[in-house]
Order: C-alpha cells, then sequence, then structure tokens
C-alpha cells in the first residue's frame, strides 16, 4: 500500500511535524529549519523519516533514528521509535499514550522538554526509561537522563485539564537543574488557626491546585504531611484528591503537645503550608462593646474588644479569634470576622447594625472558648450621655519622668462627637479606637497621690467623667565607681564614687553623702544623715589580693544606689638566701640554710622551705620554695647537698677447733661504720673455695672478710687462715661368738668406732690370729685407720670360740628270712657338717641273729677334732621260711576287650597367656596403691587400698588422742614393691612426719621437719627428686606457716638419720620458698612428678588457704642440688579466678600420656569441689592448656576436694584419687586416665567408696 507523504517545516527551533504514512511507505520526515542544513533545524527532525507498518507518520531523522546532530523524537505508531544518537525523546503514539519511547543516547525519556511550556492533559506515561550518557548510538532505552518526561533547563511543564498518570518509567517527571514544575499549590482554607489540645481545628485544611493560567487541576494526588514529634496534628488522610474545583482537603486534630507548627501540602514538586497552633485553655476577656445599642443601619459607637489568655495569664499569641454574627434578622456586619492575636493579646472589630431592629448576640471564639457581646439595632434612639473609663485607678512614675494613664471612651449612641479634658497633665483621644492616653511630667518625689479627672463631653453637651490618682517616686542618685590599679603590696588602696547624677534637681542641689567599705558590705546600715560628703576613700595598706571596694551614694529623700567593684593588690617580693652544704658521710642528714625577708624587714624565714635534707652520700640538690602567703610572691630554686663517702675498716677473727661433726668453725668479722660483711672460706689443702659456708670438717682453711661498701662508705677487705683439727676416735673389738664348727671361715668379731660426725665405714678392718675354720679359739683384733675428720684408733684383741659340730649316726636294720645262719645286718651312716668325718663308726649286737625273732644293732661314732660323738640303733628282724604255693589249674584269661583310647583330645586353653603387665614409672602415674588419712574430728586412722579399692591396711597414725587429721602420701620408701605410707600431723600439736611400712604397719621412721613449736600441721608429698630410684619426701607447713618447702633425702630418712634430729637436718636436701612471698602464712602444698620428662621428680606448690589459687613448678634437679632459689619450669599460674582466697589443692600425674607429668589442682577450703588439669608439656612451652575441668561431687559443696594420684588400671596413664573436703563427707572417688581424657568435663568414675562410715569431716588422699 502506498503511504500519504506529507511533509511539513519548522521554523529554525521548532519541530516540524511528519506525515502519514501508508502501510509499508516513507511518512514525510519532520521538516527542520533552515538552520543546520539537510539535516534539520536545532530542534527539528533530519531529511526524511521512514513509516512504519500502520504508523502514522515518520519520525524525525534518517530511517527509524533521527537525523544526524538533531534533536528529534523518534518513530511515531502506537510505540515510539527509536531515539537518535542526539537529545532524542520518545514518540507520540495515539490515544494520548505514550509507551516505551526510548530516548536516545543523550538525555531523553518519553518527552524531552528542550524549552518553553509543555501542558500535559489526562496522557499516561508507560515503561520509559533513559538511563545517563552523553549521546552515541540510539537504542531503545538509551542511556541518558529522564523518564517519562525530562524537563531541560529553562523549560516549564504543567498537568492541566485532568492529571496525566504514569507507570513502569524509571522516573515521573525528571527536572533538569533549572526546569520548572508550573503548577501551583495555594492554601485556600484552615491557616492559620488555633484548636484546643486535643480538638478537631474548626475549618479544614483545603488546598487548590492550579495551572499557569489559573485553571484548576483535575485528579491531582495532593499529599498533607504534619510533624511526626512535638506539637502536631493527627490529619484524616495523609493524601486528598483534586476534584473538578481543583480543591483537596482534609482535616485536622490537634495532639496533646501544645505549641505552633506547620502542615506542608505537596504535588508535583510544588508545595504550600498551613500554620496550625495546639492551645492550652483559652480564656476570653471581655473589654469594651457590650451592650450597646444604636439605629439601625448605623455603626456602633464602641469597638468590640476582648483578650484571650492562657492558663497562665499569658497573651494567647499567634491565636485567630472568630467572631460569628446571626445569619438572619437582627444583626450586625463586622470590620473582620476572624482577628490574629499580636503581642498584646487584644483582638477588636467594628460592628454596624442591619436594618432590622432587634437585639442579638455577637459570639467571639478560640477553639472551644468563647465571649458574647450583646447588641441591639433600634429604630428610633435617644440621647444617651457618653461613657468613659480608666485602665489603671492609681498609676505612679519615677521623678523626672512622664507620668501616663489609660482608658476608652464611648458614645452609646454611636452618632455624637465626644471630647475629652483632663484635670491636669494633657490628654490625648483616639475617636477610632475608642481610647485616650494622658501623661503629665512628674516633679519632686516622693510626692502625691494626686487626683485626675477626665471628663467626656458629646457634641450634644452630655458629659461623663473618670477619676485616677498618680503618685511620684523617688529616684536614687547614680555615680561611677573606680579602684585604685597598679598597686602592690605596701603601697595605700583607694576607691571614688565620681559622676554623681540625680534627675531631681532638688536633690542635686541639697548635696549627696557617701559612704564605703571593703570586703564587706556595711553601707547598708548607713543613711544620708550619717553618710559622709566626700566620694573619695583611702583604705591604706590591706593584704595582696583581690579585695572587694562596696560603696553607696544618697540623697536627701534617702534614696540610695550600692556599687561594688574588685580592687586589686599585687603580691610583693621577699628577699630569699639559700646556701647548700658540702661534707663528708657522717650518719646525720644535712640540708640548706637561708633566711627570708619581707619589704617591711620582717623575718619571713618561717615561710621558707629549704627543701629536701640528706643523710646519704652522694647527697642531692635541695628544693627549696618560699612560700608567699597572702603578700609575698612565691619563690623556689635549687642548691646542691654534696655528701662523700665515709672511709672503712674490716676486722676479721678466724676461729679454729676439733672437729665434731656439726659445728661449723665460722669466723666473725665486723666493719667501722657498720654495714654487712660476707666471708668466703678456702679449703687452702684442696684449693676448693666454698664460699659463704664455714667449714665443718677437719682442714686448713683461709676466710677473705669483704664489705662491699655501699652509697656511704667505701669498700674494704681483711684475711685470716685458722685449723680444724681431726677429731679422735675408739675403737672396740667385740667377740660375736661362739661359733659352732660348719666348714666355714668364721669372722666373727666387729669393729665399733666411736667419734664425732660421720665416719667413714671403709676405714673399719679387723684381723685374725689363727686358724677360723676348725674348732678351737682364736684371736681377733679391731683397726681403724682414721678418715678426713678423724684419728685412727685400735681396740683391744679378743677370744673367738669355735665349737664342735654334732655329729649323727644312723644304722640301717633289715628283715632275713630264717635259713639257719647267722645274720649281721646293719649298714652304719655318719654325717658332720663341713669336712673332717675322719673315724668310723663301730656296729654291736643284742641277741640271737640266727633264729626267728627281732634283734636290736647298735653303731656308735667316737667323735674327732671338730664333730662330737653319736649313735643310732635299728631292728634286725628273721621271719620264718614259707612253703610256695601250687600253680593255677587254669591260667587267667586275658581281657576280652582292649580299653578304649580317649573319644575327644584335650581342649586346648580358649585365653592366650595374659599380655606381660606394663611397667610404668611412678614419677608419672603413681603407684598401684593409694592412701587415705581422716581430716580433723575423730581418731588419727589412715588406710592404704589396693588399686580396686579393697583394704590392704589400716592403721592409727598417731596417738588416739589426737584429732586434727592425717595428711598422707604413698611411695616405696623400703624397696618392697608396695608403697609404704607417709603421714604428717594436722593443726594442734607439734609437727610430726612418720613413715609407715606399707605391708606391716610398722614404724620406719618418724621426725619433727620444723620446730616444736609449730603447731600449725603439715602437708606431705613424695617423688624421686635425687634420681637414686628412692622415693624422696618434700613436707610443708599448713597454716600459720610459711611458704617453706622443706625435701628430704628418702635413703637417709630409711636409714634413721633424721629421727631425733632437729628439723630432720641429716636427711634434708634443699628448704626454700615455694612462693615468693616469705611474710605469707596460709602455708603451702605440695605435689612432685616428673613434668620435664628429665627421670627426676619435679616439684609443685600452690598457695594455702588466704592465699589465690597460684600454682608454681620448680625443677627437681634445681631442687636436688640444694639451690637456695630452685630454677622454675613455668611461670606462675592461677589454676581458678584470682580473686579467689581459698589458696589450692595440687597433685602431679601424666593424664594424657604424653611423657610430661600434668598438673592437677582441687579447689581449696570454702570453694566447690572442682578439679581443674593443665598439661605439664604446655606450661613448659609458656600455655596454659587445660586437660579437663569437672565438679568431682555436688557443686554447691564448699569444703573443696582432695587430689592425688595413683595407678587403678595398670596402663601408662596417671589416674586421680578424690577426697572429700571439710565438712562434705568422707567419700572417695577414682576416676582413670582413659575416663578423664573421654569426658574431661564430666569422666565416669571408676570406683567410689566410703573410707570412713559414719565420718563426715573429711579425707585426704595421696
Amino acid at each position: 500500500m502506498t503511504g500519504f507523504p506529507v511533509q511539513s517545516s519548522g521554523a529554525n527551533g521548532t519541530v516540524g511535524l511528519g506525515g502519514v504514512g501508508g502501510a509499508g511507505g516513507f511518512g514525510g520526515g519532520g521538516g527542520g529549519g533552515t538552520g543546520l542544513g539537510s539535516h534539520g533545524g536545532d530542534y527539528g527532525g533530519g531529511s526524511g523519516g521512514g513509516g512504519g507498518s500502520g504508523g502514522f507518520g515518520g519520525g524525525g531523522g534518517m530511517g527509524n533514528s533521527g537525523g544526524a546532530g538533531g534533536f528529534g523524537g523518534g518513530g511515531g505508531g502506537w510505540t515510539g521509535g527509536v531515539g537518535g544518537p542526539g537529545q532524542g525523546g520518545g514518540g507520540l503514539g495515539g490515544n494520548g499514550t505514550i509507551d516505551s519511547g526510548g530516548g536516545g543516547a543523550g538525555l531523553g525519556g518519553a518527552l524531552f522538554q528542550r524549552a518553553g511550556t509543555l501542558f500535559l492533559n489526562n496522557t499516561t506515561f508507560t515503561n520509559n526509561t533513559a538511563t545517563g550518557g552523553a549521546g552515541g548510538s540510539g537504542t531503545n532505552s538509551g542511556t541518558g537522563s529522564g523518564g517519562a518526561v525530562f524537563v531541560n533547563a529553562g523549560a516549564t511543564t504543567e498537568m492541566v485539564g485532568t492529571v496525566s498518570t504514569f507507570s513502569g518509567n524509571s522516573a515521573g517527571i525528571n527536572n533538569d537543574v533549572a526546569g520548572t514544575l508550573g503548577n501551583t499549590l495555594t492554601a485556600t482554607a484552615g491557616t492559620p488557626q488555633g484548636s484546643a489540645l486535643n480538638a478537631a481545628f474548626t475549618v479544614p485544611l483545603t488546598v487548590t491546585v492550579t495551572d499557569s493560567l489559573g485553571n484548576p487541576l483535575v485528579g491531582a494526588v495532593v499529599s498533607f504531611t504534619a510533624p511526626t514529634s512535638g506539637a502536631t496534628a493527627t490529619l484524616s488522610s495523609p493524601t486528598a484528591v483534586t476534584g473538578a474545583t481543583g480543591q483537596a482537603s482534609v482535616t485536622a486534630t490537634a495532639n496533646g503537645t501544645p505549641g505552633a507548627y506547620t502542615v506542608t501540602a505537596s504535588f508535583a514538586g510544588s508545595s504550600t503550608t498551613f500554620s496550625l497552633q495546639n492551645l492550652t485553655t483559652i480564656t476570653l476577656t471581655v473589654l469594651a462593646g457590650t451592650p450597646q445599642s444604636t439605629a439601625t443601619g448605623t455603626a456602633f459607637g464602641v469597638p468590640l474588644a476582648l483578650t484571650a489568655t492562657d492558663d497562665f495569664g499569658n497573651p494567647d499569641v499567634g491565636a485567630v479569634v472568630t467572631f460569628t454574627t446571626p445569619t438572619s434578622g437582627a444583626s450586625a456586619t463586622l470590620s473582620s470576622t476572624s482577628v490574629t492575636l499580636g503581642k498584646t493579646g487584644v483582638a477588636t472589630v467594628t460592628a454596624t447594625a442591619n436594618g432590622t431592629a432587634g437585639s442579638y448576640t455577637v459570639t467571639a471564639s478560640i477553639g472551644t472558648s468563647t465571649a458574647t457581646f450583646n447588641l441591639t439595632n433600634g429604630s428610633t434612639v435617644s440621647n444617651s450621655p457618653p461613657t468613659v473609663g480608666a485602665m489603671a485607678s492609681t498609676v505612679s512614675a519615677p521623678e523626672g519622668s512622664l507620668v501616663t494613664n489609660t482608658g476608652t471612651f464611648n458614645d452609646p449612641d454611636g452618632n455624637n462627637t465626644v471630647t475629652l479634658s483632663a484635670s491636669v497633665g494633657t490628654v490625648t483621644q483616639d475617636n477610632a479606637a475608642g481610647t485616650w492616653s494622658w501623661s503629665l511630667p512628674a516633679g519632686d518625689g516622693p510626692a502625691g497621690p494626686t487626683p485626675v479627672t477626665i471628663t467626656a463631653t458629646d457634641n450634644q453637651n452630655a458629659t461623663a467623667s473618670t477619676t485616677f490618682t498618680y503618685t511620684t517616686t523617688n529616684v536614687a542618685p547614680t555615680a561611677t565607681l573606680l579602684t585604685a590599679s597598679g598597686i602592690t603590696y605596701g603601697q595605700s588602696a583607694s576607691a571614688i564614687l565620681v559622676g554623681s547624677f540625680d534627675p531631681s534637681a532638688a536633690d542635686t542641689a541639697a548635696g549627696f553623702h557617701y559612704a564605703f567599705s571593703l570586703d564587706t558590705d556595711t553601707t547598708s546600715s548607713v543613711t544620708y544623715a550619717t553618710g559622709g560628703p566626700s566620694s573619695t576613700m583611702n583604705f591604706g595598706v590591706i593584704d595582696a589580693g583581690t579585695h572587694t571596694v562596696y560603696a553607696r551614694i544618697f540623697d536627701k529623700d534617702g534614696g540610695s544606689t550600692s556599687y561594688s567593684l574588685p580592687l586589686t593588690v599585687a603580691k610583693a617580693n621577699a628577699a630569699v638566701t639559700v646556701v647548700g652544704y658540702s661534707g663528708v658521710y657522717d650518719g646525720n642528714a644535712h640540708g640548706a640554710t637561708g633566711s627570708a625577708t619581707g619589704v617591711n624587714g620582717e623575718d619571713l624565714s618561717a615561710s621558707l622551705d629549704l627543701g629536701a635534707s640528706f643523710t646519704d652520700a652522694p647527697g642531692g640538690t635541695a628544693n627549696w620554695s618560699f612560700n608567699g602567703g597572702t603578700n609575698y610572691n612565691a619563690a623556689s630554686g635549687t642548691v646542691a647537698i654534696n655528701i662523700s663517702q665515709a672511709t672503712t675498716t674490716v676486722t676479721v677473727l678466724d676461729n679454729g677447733g676439733t672437729y665434731d661433726g656439726t659445728t661449723a668453725f665460722a669466723a666473725t668479722a665486723t666493719v667501722t661504720g657498720g654495714g654487712t660483711v660476707t666471708l668466703d672460706y678456702v679449703d687452702v689443702t684442696t684449693g676448693t673455695d666454698l664460699g659463704a659456708t664455714a667449714p665443718v670438717n677437719a682442714g686448713h682453711y683461709t676466710v677473705t672478710a669483704t664489705y662491699p661498701g655501699d652509697a656511704n662508705h667505701a669498700a674494704s677487705t681483711a684475711t685470716a687462715t685458722f685449723d680444724v683439727l681431726k677429731a679422735a676416735t675408739t675403737t672396740t673389738t667385740t667377740d660375736t661368738g661362739p661359733f659352732t664348727y660348719d666348714g666355714t671361715t668364721h669372722t666373727g668379731g666387729t669393729a665399733t668406732v666411736a667419734g664425732p660426725g660421720t665416719l667413714d665405714p671403709s676405714a673399719y678392718s679387723v684381723t685374725y690370729s689363727g686358724d677360723q675354720v676348725d674348732a678351737g679359739t682364736y684371736m681377733v683384733t679391731a683397726h681403724y685407720a682414721g678418715d678426713a675428720n678423724h684419728l685412727p684408733s685400735d681396740g683391744a684383741p679378743v677370744t673367738i670360740t669355735i665349737l664342735k659340730a654334732p655329729s649323727t649316726t644312723t644304722v640301717t636294720g633289715g628283715t632275713f628270712v630264717y635259713d639257719g645262719t647267722t645274720h649281721t645286718g646293719g649298714s652304719p651312716v655318719v654325717a658332720g657338717v663341713g669336712a673332717g668325718i675322719t673315724q668310723t663308726a663301730v656296729l654291736s649286737y643284742a641277741g640271737d641273729q640266727v633264729n626267728v625273732g627281732s634283734y636290736t644293732v647298735t653303731a656308735t661314732y667316737p667323735g674327732d677334732a671338730n664333730h662330737t660323738g653319736s649313735a643310732g640303733t635299728a631292728n634286725i628282724t628273721i621271719t620264718a621260711a614259707v612253703v610256695p604255693p601250687a600253680p593255677p589249674v587254669v591260667p587267667p584269661a586275658p581281657p576280652v576287650v582292649p580299653p578304649a583310647p580317649p573319644v575327644v583330645p584335650p581342649t586346648p586353653p580358649v585365653v592366650p597367656p595374659a599380655s606381660p603387665p606394663v611397667t610404668s614409672k611412678p614419677a608419672l602415674v603413681g603407684y598401684p596403691e593409694f592412701a587415705v588419712g581422716t581430716d580433723a574430728g575423730t581418731t588419727p586412722t589412715v588406710n592404704l587400698y589396693n588399686a580396686d579399692g579393697t583394704l590392704r591396711l589400716s592403721q592409727a597414725a598417731f596417738a588416739a588422742s589426737f584429732t586434727g587429721g592425717v595428711r598422707v602420701a604413698t611411695a616405696d620408701f623400703n624397696g618392697d614393691g608396695v608403697a609404704d605410707i607417709a603421714v604428717g600431723t594436722g593443726p594442734g600439736v607439734a609437727n610430726e612426719v612418720t613413715i609407715l611400712n606399707g605391708t606391716t604397719g610398722a614404724v620406719i621412721t618418724t621426725f619433727q621437719p620444723f620446730e616444736s613449736t609449730f603447731t600449725g600441721g603439715v602437708f606431705v608429698a613424695a617423688g624421686d627428686i635425687t634420681g637414686d630410684g628412692i622415693p624422696d619426701l618434700i613436707v610443708t607447713p599448713d597454716q600459720t606457716g610459711g611458704p617453706v618447702v622443706a625435701v628430704y633425702d628418702g635413703a637417709k630418712l630409711v636409714a634413721g638419720l633424721a629421727s631425733g634430729q632437729a628439723n630432720g637436718q641429716p636427711a634434708q636436701i634443699n628448704r626454700f620458698f615455694g612462693i615468693q612471698d616469705p611474710n605469707f602464712r596460709g602455708g603451702v602444698r605440695a605435689a612432685a612428678g616428673d613434668i620435664n620428662g628429665d627421670g627426676a621428680a619435679d616439684i609443685v606448690v600452690s598457695a594455702g588457704y588466704g592465699g589465690g589459687p597460684r600454682v608454681a613448678g620448680f625443677d627437681g634437679v634445681s631442687v636436688a642440688s640444694g639451690a637456695a632459689d630452685p630454677t622454675k619450669l613455668f611461670a606462675d599460674f592461677f589454676a581458678f579466678e584470682p580473686s579467689l582466697t581459698n589458696g589450692a589443692y595440687v597433685a602431679v600425674g601424666d593424664i594424657n600420656g604424653d611423657g610430661h607429668a600434668d598438673v592437677i589442682a582441687g579447689s581449696g577450703p570454702g570453694g566447690g569441689p572442682r578439679i581443674t588439669m593443665f598439661d605439664g608439656a604446655s606450661l613448659l612451652a609458656g600455655r596454659t592448656t587445660t586437660v579437663a575441668d569437672f565438679f568431682a561431687s555436688d557443686a554447691s559443696n564448699r569444703g573443696g576436694v582432695r587430689v592425688g594420684v595413683a595407678n587403678l588400671d595398670g596402663d601408662a596413664l596417671a589416674d586421680v584419687v578424690v577426697g572429700s573436703g571439710a565438712g562434705a563427707g568422707a567419700t572417695v572417688t577414682g576416676y582413670t586416665g582413659k575416663a578423664i581424657l573421654a569426658a574431661p568435663n564430666a569422666p565416669v568414675s571408676s570406683l567410689q567408696f566410703d573410707a570412713f562410715p559414719g565420718f563426715t569431716g573429711g579425707v585426704f588422699v595421696g
């Protein structure tokens, strides 16, 4: 089908309209102007447009795109075409719909409004986008700005007629920076107005939306917005739609907060506001205008006036008063039906009667508050006298000013002229307002009251008057107070009142009087009569500082004005002299000397602080200061105090003697001037430096006394030599016989050597004379060869006797059958120990040895050199001869069936032999036995249990009368394979430690580890510290004891070396502080185990009651070396919360099997039964890693919990034994290492039993 090409052209800068194209034809292009050649004008299309199928005309541009550089729109049709590369808009479709315009790559959208005004009337915009960019090849939805409509700078878009609609667009109407929307919103009703709190506003809020020609816009959705907080209103709807008149309304209700605010109405970028006010309770009070009358059709003579105030009597500024008249019958026309109140709160309107006679009421209202005016319209009116009134019945003014008053007047007839006059002063009148003002210059006060009459006369000579009085008050005189400046203490201070003034000439003529005071205002008690005529005051010399000068001026009438002003006096400088010190240390304090003198020569040295004094060398710096106090400036400085060291002399006295095994031969040394002298001993013979330890052993020694000096004394030394002689010994030879010959050599004879200290067993020897094997007597002599500390000695010889050994002779008889011969049967055997059976036993017979019968044979041994003689007897029996029986007739039958073999071979054992038991070190896993001791409150009993919880031994640990509790530990001290029991006393008796045999209960040793006066109780622990294979013993004090850890050699304890010795000293390895606070008196608890894996047990220490749960670890090798401050394995840590002060119980064992013993902590007394275990290897690495953390019983118990380590299941993991704390029973619970690792927070116990049924005081385990 051929289209109908139609062209139209536009002027340069306008848009031409394309022709209507047929199907498949080419519509006419929008004609361009003449400005830009063939590509169209500024806003026109390009040359030629392509028509779409059934289209309504081509768009601007070539084909379906805009002309190059043109600003034409896209193609026509029901949908928009493709925008060109310029600032194209979408196409315009039919039915008033713009759809999918697809702006070009520049600015665009459905419409691009370049300039002028675009009017949109009932147009629908759908699915239009244009999203940025700066031009380029046009496509649907270009990359420019815009949406449905883009309004360029300087252009305007308006809604006219019926509002257009938008949907699916990237934006509705988008303005460029300078673009505007031409619609106008006007608040046409409801502003301003007020309403009582929580009451509806009388007038709805009404807005009118119009276009630029003033025509109403229909269908516009107007948004109304009220404040979200404070004073605001609740709106009937947030939006309203304009109707045919372009108006939209909502109603408003005030909230409960008083105040003024605005409500905003907006539409399409335009807005307007409504001024509203939420009012408190308003009181309306009529001032004038009621009642009154006037002829019909004439104005009322007095305006209608009222005031509006709030609850506090304040004018209701900004409130709107509405005046309402009857709408029919007698009524009046008002000058205004609403009045906005100003700052006075007064509202006034005038009224004119209508043509209907009669009486009626005019109502004034603000919200729910009202007031009424009673008016009458009359057809004829007789003359009434005017009215006049004063606002105040009494007025006053200060002398020298105007006294004033105001009032109102009125002609009730409303048609007369009223003239006012005053009896004194001047009156002016405002006929329109019906008000008057009066004034009069006030004279000298005080004066009055004086009456004043205001008379009103109308033009018919009718009069009325009102009278008030005025009073003149006195005005106090004034002046300016000045004070002296720049003065320093010692100079006089002064003040003056200048510029005296009084508005009354009479007061000035009479003269003024004055009064002054300093710091305290006393001028208020002064009068004109007692004041002085001088306006200056000299205060003399006053203290430095800021003072206050009080001054007052008086007039003759008693009026006065007071003033105050600061007066500053600066501080003066004092003369200060300070001298330092130089000398040798003498033990006395030395400091600076000096003095201070004031400006008047006064001694101010009491305010001079000469600074620190110094006793010690090298002295120091004295920081002196002068406290100037009130009147002098402070001063400060420094001087040197030089003190040099004093010389010293050391004197050393040797202290030789004879070795006695215990005495340390310590030298004594003194130093002049006092101080600590250190001694260093050297064994001259061996060259061994003994350090500060005085020698005990015999030898030749030197001792050097050294004074290192200190801050006050120079160093000095001295040396002396001395000898410790060997001790004499006494040797005794003891015969241990007699012996009985046994064929061996007998060395019976012992040497007993007596001497002080420890003797060398290897120096003992015994010599014999003669043979010590055969029976007889021999001589033995004992000899002691001497040692490093002892001289040799010999014992007296003694005799050893070897007795003959007994011999044993036996003889064997025999049985013979009579055969008629002599039978001499009998075989003798002689036995004896050793060699030397050299004789033969002789046989003798008693009786006939031929015939049937029984005879005796005797064997006799006569003895030899080493054996005694002996004899033995036996019987010989001769029996009758027997005739042999006849042989059987039939030989016996053989068995019919041979015996059957076993049906089933023996069954081999079902279970193979058990694996050999695991061998574990006690330093890691403990022993398979554990001990339980009673706590305080019962007899001191200790039980030893097997690993399965069966009782092995029960023993009284101490005397039955002692009930202070038994502290326990287990270790195999005697090496018999069964753990022995170490027990320590609880509080209440002198401290004692005993080791009991684990098999028999017998005492192995007992001793006192601390002084006998200590009765606070002890704790015990065990472990091989020295590495000699024998466990050692660790003892610590309980409460009231210091943090001492005493370690004893197990081998020496078993040997009894500690028994009866003070503090077990001969067996002691070390004694050190386990907590770095020697003054702590809560005691400590200890445990031992191999934490660092070196094979020797290490020691773990925790604080006792009163201390925090702090744990320390010490290297066992370092402890065994005797170091006073043993090496720590790890940094101290808290096993529980650091704020706790009940200490902790500890044990050590390898719970996780890594070869390093772990630290096990139980809470102390007063804590819950909590157990925490820490990985030993992690502690060595500087970390605190928890292996387990759980409660061993009811978490509410507060007796703490006692812990120990045992090998309960025979594996390589340490197991834990737990005992009830104080007051928590006597329950013992066991947990295997496997169970702990499987459930670190709630392990399953392997055994549990009541160790002492019926006793609830708690138990100790170990």
